[in-house]
């Protein structure tokens, strides 16, 4: 676990259940950047369930949690952001953060956060997301251009990865005709 502002953390799953850790701290809210995540109940506790995959949607969780960690910044409490190692999911969210709090462009908050934990390395799909959200002036609008393309995008990808690939007994690929209502 690494400070990298007054406050804010960044660590993996093992310092997010180290109680102790998080009360020397001074931390008090945990923001899990994974799925059914359970912390102590004497923490205020956000989860966002996101993958770390290149399609993943980061959109869907940073308003919410670009908020949560304002919100215990501003009350002078620390705040924990976590994934399972620290180093993509957890990352993405804080340079969020930020990003929108310090107005920082995308390089200069992952190098921030990199001289106070070297093996951050947020993945290429949240990257693209990150630089979108900041060129939305953090806002997920579908009436942004870069936003809706990216959508737009995503769609395309979901609907290609649902089509039936041929089986190793095909001796060529049969067309394929998509159906839309």
């Amino acid at each position: 676990m690494d400070q990298v502002i007054p406050n804010l953390w960044v660590g993996d799953f093992t310092a997010a259940l180290n109680t102790e850790l998080l009360d020397t701290h001074g931390i008090k809210y945990v923001l899990s950047a994974i799925g059914g995540f359970e912390v102590d109940k004497k923490f205020i506790h956000h989860e966002c369930d996101l993958l770390d995959t290149e399609y993943s949607d980061l959109f869907v969780f940073l308003p919410r949690a670009v908020l949560f960690i304002e919100d215990a910044l501003k009350r002078g409490e620390g705040v924990l952001v976590h994934c399972h190692a620290g180093m993509s999911r957890s990352a993405s969210i804080a340079a969020a953060y930020l990003m929108k709090s310090q107005d920082m462009n995308l390089a200069a908050a992952v190098d921030l956060m990199q001289k106070a934990r070297p093996i951050i390395q947020p993945n290429k799909g949240f990257l693209r997301q990150l630089e979108i959200f900041r060129s939305a002036s953090y806002q997920i609008s579908p009436s942004y251009q870069p936003t809706r393309k990216y959508f737009m995008k995503r769609s395309v990808i979901d609907i290609i990865a649902t089509v039936e690939t041929p089986s190793p007994e095909e001796k060529s690929p049969q067309p394929r005709r998509l159906e839309f209502d």
